[in-house]
């Protein structure tokens, strides 16, 4: 054997695969360190905005053709922040923002609001959606914001795990050590980033892309997708009411209930419809419709 000066001398694997593995084999993955979340390592993980806008400023025509592709992959590729010790610019997903990218420079279709898995993927957030703490975490996350300060509601964290094992998932209580492993894995897939303005106490969705893919995930999981498009766009042009309320009902019957599920109060009910029905950001481009008011008030009364 010839002893060569170059080869490979480390290698890394991204992603959840070292932490899944971590405890489940008997090799080098037991001994596995996550890198991820590293300082020195953070920008390594995404694409910057200065660079996405050079990019745009070499291969569009115009400043205006420059605007309005960034704005776009601003709503539904950036949001990424990977640093939990400090504030830093969030970052553009690489994959999503590279065919993009290559499609503006050939003048081909690219439907950027439903990309390929380079993004939270759906298969991984329908899984997530048979366990009722990953769905609590789902919900919490598109409750709008009570201050209105950002886009998506901030989820408090205080603690995350290096490694976990598929027994820490798949109890059905709600104890301390499951909120703690769901929570790390969906922020591992992408489904949460840290918070830019604090990232050391708080998780959020990147873009809308997630956000999307929440919202879709717990209606398709069961079966209430489809009816539901309908049910919204009815609600909006006839005021019918009943087809939405009947699909929450299902929805609620379907679910895992954590504890103290039953004993929910009516704002709480009232609370989760409008999360999960009426702002549901996965029905939104799905339903086309003009709400023409009256002068006189409309009282909505949820019970």
């Amino acid at each position: 054997m010839v002893d060569l000066p170059y080869g490979i001398r480390r290698c890394f694997i991204t992603g959840i695969s070292p932490l899944s593995l971590a405890d489940n084999t008997s090799g080098g993955f037991n001994i596995s360190v996550n890198m991820s979340f590293e300082e020195e390592v953070a920008g390594l993980c995404g694409l910057s905005r200065a660079e996405v806008e050079e990019a745009l400023e070499r291969i569009c025509e115009s400043k205006t053709d420059v605007e309005g592709h960034l704005a776009r992959l601003t709503k539904y590729a950036n949001g990424y922040h990977f640093c939990n010790y400090r504030k830093s610019e969030p970052v553009f997903n690489t994959d999503t923002s590279l065919e993009y990218l290559q499609a503006v420079l050939t003048n081909k279709n690219f439907n950027i609001a439903s990309p390929p898995n380079s993004e939270v993927s759906p298969q991984f957030l329908e899984i997530c959606a048979s366990s009722p703490g990953a769905v609590t975490h789902i919900q919490n996350a598109l409750t709008p914001s009570p201050d209105g300060t950002t886009q998506y509601h901030l989820i408090p964290y205080s603690k995350l795990v290096d490694r976990f094992t598929l027994a820490d998932l798949q109890g059905r209580a709600l104890g301390d050590g499951e909120e703690v492993a769901w929570r790390t894995l969906l922020l591992y897939f992408g489904s949460f980033t840290f918070d830019k303005e604090n990232p050391s106490k708080f998780l959020t969705i990147p873009n809308h892309i997630a956000a999307t893919r929440f919202g879709t995930t717990i209606l398709r999981r069961f079966g209430l997708l489809d009816s539901m498009r309908d049910a919204v766009r009815f609600l909006a042009l006839h005021g019918d009411i009943i087809a939405p309320l009947t699909g929450y009902r299902k929805l609620m019957a379907g679910r895992d209930i954590k504890p103290g599920g039953y004993a929910m109060t009516e704002w709480q009910h009232r609370d989760s419809f409008h999360i999960a029905i009426l702002e549901n950001p996965g029905l939104d481009p799905q339903v086309e419709y003009e709400v023409t008011k009256v002068e006189a008030p409309v009282w909505l009364i949820l019970s």
